[in-house]
């Protein structure tokens, strides 16, 4: 492992701020996800809809910047800490 990190850092740097060698006891306990809410009618589009329905389902990022454009009343993406 140290090898593939050594020779390959400007490879993995340009996805990855840090990387580390694996350890069994780290782990993530929480996640990020991205929930698409679908079917919010024109009238109703507003950051305010779309963070009341975020609070369902975790703890509101952000949202995805076509919500506030406008530019997509198809889909309106929020990033969840769950």
């Amino acid at each position: 492992m140290e090898d593939i990190l050594s020779t390959s850092d400007q490879l993995f740097l340009q996805y990855f701020c840090k990387l580390y060698p694996w350890n069994p006891f780290q782990f993530c306990d929480s996640r990020r996800i991205w929930l698409e809410i679908i079917g919010v009618p024109p009238q109703c589009w507003c950051r305010e809809t779309f963070e009341k329905t975020a609070q369902l389902w975790g703890d509101l990022v952000c949202l995805d910047t076509l919500i506030l454009k406008m530019e997509n009343l198809m889909v309106g993406k929020v990033l969840l800490h769950n």
